[in-house]
């Protein structure tokens, strides 16, 4: 890593590109995958290795984590060690599409669905915006482009803070990001309203997708 992983910068601000709410949701789902393919055991053996494989590449010893601390969600990180947390996730899972079950599973915190719950499906793609400053506010926004009560056209946009961070690996990381966030899309209509999962189509590049999000 490059780039300091968390706390206080030089300057005094604190590092606030990208809430632990989603470092934590990586590493339960870490968990719960593994365990439900090969055991309990393995759960427990996948998450010490990535507490071990991510302290491997923090310079800075004074920066090393422990699963407690990833599990804190008022914890806040760098896009660059958010991007390390999620390519660990997938070398150790073995899955091309961890980012996008995780988010599906386990990215809409309680808290966000009880305030979204009162409003009806369109109306949170419309808030979007919102929820992702709240949890992502250094790292992109979603844009709701148009919504309507059956499809939304939405737009994720990094920040130039997040493509400084991703550097020469800037289109892998943009593209973990953006299944992230197409995880989201998905789960919006089971999770809040217990409906069918919403379908996702690319329309766009990764980077500047714009995504159209339809209920079956």
């Amino acid at each position: 890593m490059e780039f300091q992983p968390f706390g206080r910068k030089p300057d005094g601000s604190w590092i606030r590109d990208l809430s632990g709410v989603v470092t934590r949701a990586h590493l339960e789902y870490l968990e719960d995958l593994m365990s439900r393919k090969y055991g309990e055991n393995a759960g427990r053996l996948a998450v010490e290795q990535f507490v071990k494989l991510l302290n491997e590449r923090i310079p800075d010893r004074a920066y090393n984590v422990t699963e407690s601390f990833l599990r804190n969600p008022w914890n806040s990180y760098s896009n660059e060690f958010s991007a390390f947390v999620g390519e660990l996730c997938v070398y150790i899972s073995g899955d091309s599409d961890f980012a996008l079950s995780m988010a599906r599973e386990k990215a809409i915190p309680s808290l966000i669905q009880v305030l979204g719950r009162p409003f009806p499906v369109h109306q949170i793609y419309k808030m979007s915006s919102y929820f992702s400053k709240k949890y992502a506010a250094s790292s992109f926004v979603v844009e709701a482009i148009s919504v309507s009560d059956r499809s939304a056209i939405l737009r994720m946009v990094l920040s130039e803070q997040t493509y400084n961070h991703f550097g020469r690996y800037r289109r892998r990381c943009a593209y973990l990001w953006c299944i992230s966030v197409k995880g989201y899309f998905v789960a919006v209509p089971e999770r809040f309203h217990g409906l069918s999962p919403a379908q996702v189509t690319d329309r766009r590049c990764i980077a500047r997708a714009r995504i159209i999000v339809s209920g079956r």
